[in-house]
């Protein structure tokens, strides 16, 4: 009964910094709907990961000197600040 009260907390740990490095991911490689790829791997967790991995474009991300965030290398400007 006590590693499944230690096991929850680390999971759920787990799944929400899952969450957020997905969501940050997508943002920064300009795909159109961040927020329902976050939803899809709530709720199909794993499996849901493994699909948004698949689908994600495959571009280098680099760093903008204005706004200090990333943002896929074959953009013309910045998606923060329109830098070029």
């Amino acid at each position: 009964m006590r590693d499944f009260k230690l096991l929850f907390p680390v999971f759920l740990a787990i799944l929400l910094f899952g969450a957020v490095w997905l969501y940050r991911d997508a943002t920064a490689r300009e795909m159109d709907s961040p927020a329902l790829w976050l939803i899809v791997v709530l709720v199909a967790t794993v499996i849901g990961l493994i699909v948004y991995l698949i689908v994600r474009p495959d571009a280098y991300l680099v760093g903008c000197p204005g706004s200090r965030k990333r943002h896929l290398a074959g953009s013309v400007t910045c998606l923060h600040c329109d830098n070029a």
